[in-house]
């Protein structure tokens, strides 16, 4: 959180847009960062020496407590303030993801490793917030976090549900197909509120509902991690969103064609995010 914000504060200029995108544990970090911008605006560029400062405060676990000290914080310091105008974000997990939930708790008894004090929710400095989000991922202490369905009259919001484990959503893997689908959605998003795409070489995409799945228990260490299937609680989160690629994907987790795939999520009422003709047809990003 720390360097990117460094890099935020040595070349934002007024009226600048910002921004931020984040897999994994990359999600929980932009988020975090969002939340960080939100106390605290672009500090002045004569005084970098306020960010480790401001960073200090911003540990604080009492929410409470951070927001005063915050507050005091900016009233002494000549800040601008700012709004994020995108935040693009693919499967938050915890800032550790750990295989076993007390482990996480025990790693962040030692000062170097903490992290329980990040702020995951979406900021009121968010204007437009996107989360791609792994249907048939399968560790317990994987699952995501997810933001409450209730946003400000001037925010945009979307989760939306794709085939594929956490990183076939968030990418990694030598297959790429089923990440393909997620970046060309985000890229998509992204630009409508202005976002402009410099390439600095050809990125070559093959987007396909039906490309290889991984199995995220499989090997070393994903054997360690307990089994759980994801869930939704449409009361705090509202109507989950499917992507059109996965109702269109006729092969199941093993990569067969039977039994048919239909996984947890296509048992609630939901509803459908287009694929659209630039997400099916891009061959390279644009």
């Amino acid at each position: 959180i720390y360097e990117c914000y460094r890099f935020i504060f040595e070349n934002y200029l007024a009226q600048d847009n910002i921004f931020l995108f984040g897999f994994s544990r990359g999600a929980t970090t932009v988020r975090s960062l969002s939340a960080f911008i939100h106390l605290f605006g672009i500090l002045p560029k004569s005084r970098p020496e306020l960010i480790k400062q401001a960073y200090k405060i911003y540990k604080i676990k009492d929410s409470i407590v951070r927001k005063k000290r915050a507050d005091d914080f900016v009233l002494r310091h000549h800040n601008q303030w700012t709004k994020i105008k995108f935040l693009g974000v693919w499967d938050t997990v915890d800032a550790l993801g750990l295989p076993i939930k007390s482990l996480s708790t025990l790693v962040d008894w030692f000062p170097f490793f903490r992290h329980k004090f990040h702020n995951l929710t979406l900021s009121e400095s968010v204007e437009h917030a996107r989360q791609a989000l792994a249907i048939d991922d399968e560790r317990k202490t994987f699952h995501p976090k997810i933001w409450d369905k209730e946003i400000k009259g001037y925010q945009t919001m979307k989760q939306v549900w794709f085939s594929g484990m956490h990183t076939d959503v968030g990418g990694g893997y030598r297959e790429q197909e089923l990440s393909d689908i997620t970046l060309l959605w985000m890229i998509e998003e992204a630009k409508k509120f202005g976002l402009r795409i410099y390439p600095k070489h050809k990125v070559v995409v093959h987007p396909n509902a039906d490309g290889f799945m991984h199995d995220s228990r499989k090997g070393f260490p994903g054997f360690l991690f307990r089994k759980a299937t994801r869930t939704w609680n449409s009361e705090i989160h509202g109507k989950p969103v499917i992507h059109q690629s996965s109702t269109e994907r006729k092969l199941n987790q093993q990569n067969t064609g039977s039994p048919q795939y239909k996984p947890w999520i296509f048992h609630f009422e939901h509803e459908v995010e287009p694929w659209t003709e630039y997400q099916r047809t891009q061959n390279h990003v644009v």
